[in-house]
């Protein structure tokens, strides 16, 4: 029995499938299969189901692989750094009585780190962080809502 190589078993298998491709579209056995063999899947005249022959479709052309250019990098990439930097900055949260170095972490990791962020809270978001931090009404005790509105009367 002969040893077939993996690329061989690959040939065979593309040229299975374009015969039963062809043959499926309705080109005779020994067109399909003369087709499949050379490779050239459009070029033998297609019968119709009637035994009558048709003209040859014209062959396909061949697409050329273009390759895509990049996209024009947004206006926000070309910005500077100190103005990428000055953006991404966040208010030191410590400054508000009652908030020290752990709940200022807290907070962050919670996604509050702009004075803004606790200076719009609603009592009910008052309720929702001080159940989050587990500081049962120190949140409004504290004022913080008052005190962020202030620091950012501030700046």
């Amino acid at each position: 029995m002969a040893v077939i190589k993996q690329r061989d078993q690959v040939e065979i298998a593309t040229i299975r499938r374009r015969y039963y491709d062809l043959v499926n579209q309705g080109y005779s056995k020994e067109d399909a299969a003369a087709a499949a063999q050379s490779g050239a899947a459009d070029t033998p005249a297609k019968k119709a189901k009637t035994g009558a022959s048709e003209p040859a479709p014209e062959p396909l052309k061949t697409l050329k692989r273009v390759r895509l250019e990049e996209p024009e990098p947004e206006e926000e990439a070309k910005a500077p750094q100190e103005v990428l930097k000055a953006a991404t900055v966040e208010d030191d949260l410590t400054r508000i009585n009652g908030i020290g170095s752990g709940t200022a972490r807290k907070l962050s990791n919670l996604g509050i780190t702009k004075y803004a962020q606790i200076a719009s809270w609603n009592k009910k978001q008052v309720e929702e962080y001080d159940d989050k931090l587990g500081y049962r009404g120190r949140v409004q005790r504290e004022d913080w809502v008052g005190q962020a509105q202030a620091l950012l009367a501030e700046e």
